[in-house]
């Protein structure tokens, strides 16, 4: 399996915060089960009187591959880091 790319779509902010973000994929390929791929969010928060930022990473692992079926498992699991 492969990640392409990572988005932050939805994170505009609102009429009482600005939201800054980017994300990069740090580890693209999970070549077998068992394998993993990341990708690592950064948020910067400006709140009316705070300022601070986020760090959110994406972590996907394969667990199973039937590539006569073309069917992938994986499992999920979100790091959150302020």
């Amino acid at each position: 399996m492969k990640m392409r790319y990572c988005d932050v779509a939805g994170t505009k902010g609102t009429v009482w915060s600005d939201v800054d973000a980017s994300c990069e994929v740090s580890d693209s390929k999970a070549k077998k089960v068992g394998y993993d791929m990341n990708a690592v969010g950064t948020y910067k928060l400006n709140v009316n009187l705070s300022n601070g930022y986020i760090v959110l990473t994406s972590y996907l692992q394969l667990t199973s591959l039937n590539k006569t079926s073309k069917v992938a498992r994986v499992y999920q699991r979100y790091t959150y880091r302020d």
